[in-house]
């Protein structure tokens, strides 16, 4: 692949995130609406999320050997995507609307999620 471009939107897929009562991060593509889980529950002790300089709103998710690479749409459903990644990831996640959609991310497309 080449150089990602957060403003081309060709390269990216347009997701709704949200963090299910058994804390998992799971998402959907406008595409076809199938809900994914991205980060199980019991794998978000070993979760990271990395800031990437490639644009503002950025970031690499990394559980293990998985990795995927996500924009927000603008700083508030970026806020409100990381204060739940990091409510989940130190077990105080009560007070999250589970099952509620959370934020608005952009998935890069070039990438096996």
């Amino acid at each position: 692949g080449g150089q990602l471009n957060v403003d081309d939107p060709l390269q990216w897929l347009v997701c709704k995130v949200w963090i299910t009562s058994s804390g998992s991060l799971c998402y959907s593509n406008v595409e076809d609406d199938e809900p994914r889980i991205l980060v199980e529950g019991k794998s978000f002790r070993v979760a990271h999320l990395t800031m990437l300089d490639v644009g503002e709103l950025v970031f690499q998710l990394e559980v293990g050997q998985v990795s995927a690479i996500f924009a927000s749409e603008n700083q508030a459903d970026h806020n409100a995507f990381v204060t739940a990644f990091s409510e989940v990831k130190n077990g105080a996640g009560k007070s999250l609307n589970f099952g509620q959609h959370m934020a608005n991310l952009r998935a890069a497309k070039n990438q096996r999620l």
